[in-house]
């Protein structure tokens, strides 16, 4: 299976080793793009665990979780990752509705106590959301929102009905 973030790896061999901690993520980007796949498959407790540690006491588990399985996530774009910045887009499914979220989301280094530089991890830290709404006109022969290469009509549009 091709990995959720849409980087045209294996899930196995992509973001799921990041999502199990087998492997870290080494840039604020990975971070996004295994963030976007726990959403994905519906692993709300890596997304928790992946915000940084001043924001990560103010997130709910249980409405992280309704929402990620609530939600049938089909396109992640990249727009840039610069720095600690990462600016996306991603597109999903709720209640028979398209929907696109776009995002600055800024990012932290943080480790442990020794501040070992191998010890530390990246971590989401606040996001700027710059665009988030009801994508309403997506015509049936138009190319679907998830970049497929396929026609709205035979993509996405059945997930809608």
């Amino acid at each position: 299976m091709l990995c959720p973030c849409k980087s045209e790896k294996a899930f196995e061999q992509c973001c799921q080793p990041i999502i199990n901690g087998v492997n870290k993520a080494n840039t604020p980007e990975e971070l996004m793009r295994s963030r976007y796949c726990a959403y994905a498959i519906g692993n709300g407790q890596y997304v928790v665990n992946t915000y940084s540690q001043s924001t990560r006491a103010k997130q709910s588990i249980t409405d992280i979780q309704m929402w990620a399985e609530k939600c049938e996530w089909i396109n992640l774009i990249i727009h840039s990752a610069v720095d600690n910045t990462v600016e996306f887009s991603a597109y999903f499914i709720e209640d028979k509705q398209l929907y696109i979220l776009r995002e600055k989301s800024e990012f932290v280094l943080e480790g442990t106590a020794e501040h070992n530089s191998s010890n530390e991890n990246w971590y989401y830290h606040t996001g700027e959301i710059i665009e988030n709404r009801l994508v309403n006109k997506v015509k049936r022969n138009e190319s679907c929102p998830c970049l497929q290469n396929k026609k709205f009509k035979q993509c996405c549009r059945p997930l809608l009905a």
